[in-house]
């Protein structure tokens, strides 16, 4: 069963107007290396995304998607021929 977002247009601000259902917003980000931050920084993320979420009056849907990046492959240098 196929289940596609009653849309009916593009509102002037980019929000997706879903007739008597409301309207949706689509965003795409960028990842946050958290575990990179320091414990102050950590703190001041996770109170934004609590922040976020407790501004929110309808229901949200996210995706998060992870890929393995493939590592860089490194070109050996071919040994220089001894000079005579």
């Amino acid at each position: 069963m196929s289940h596609q977002l009653p849309a009916r247009g593009i509102v002037g601000d980019g929000l997706i107007d879903l007739g008597p259902d409301g309207v949706a917003a689509v965003a795409e980000v960028s990842t946050v290396s958290f575990a990179l931050r320091t414990p102050d920084e950590q703190d001041v993320l996770a109170a934004v995304f609590g922040r976020w979420l407790t501004s929110l009056s309808g229901p949200v849907q996210t995706l998060v998607r992870a890929a393995r990046s493939a590592p860089r492959r490194r070109r050996r240098r071919s040994p220089s021929p001894a000079r005579t």
